[in-house]
């Protein structure tokens, strides 16, 4: 890839830094995917119009305790999208390097899920 006259790109193959950030993202989704399944069990049941009408017993509050591995989950989450970005920053050194997407909307997302939990008074 000649971009310029006289560069030339000298990286032969992907280095294990490169790998590393792909390893990073990936376990920054299944991380996530863990966090959507523990939200769902742990969220109150929606009560709707027939459950009223022939009073059936559902569950109104959060489960506490799943909610405090749900937190746990997203701040495992954070660490290893931090992690990756911070492995991300000591490699991209041209102008070409590109930071993983990935990895800061899983931050993102971990932070905003953090704060939630703070904020909602499950604590």
């Amino acid at each position: 890839m000649e971009h310029r006259s006289g560069f030339r790109d000298r990286r032969r193959r992907k280095d294990i830094w490169f790998k590393m950030i792909s390893w990073f993202a990936m376990a920054s989704w299944a991380i996530m995917f863990v966090a959507l399944i523990l939200y769902q069990k742990a969220r109150p049941d929606n009560v709707t119009f027939f459950d009223r009408f022939y009073d059936v017993k559902k569950n109104t509050d959060w489960n506490p305790d799943t909610a405090f591995v749900l937190f746990l989950t997203m701040i495992l989450g954070l660490i290893v999208s931090v992690i990756g970005l911070i492995i991300n920053k000591k490699r991209a050194r041209r102008k070409s390097d590109r930071f993983s997407v990935s990895l800061i909307l899983m931050a993102v997302v971990s932070v905003m899920g953090i704060i939630l939990y703070v904020f909602s008074g499950l604590m």
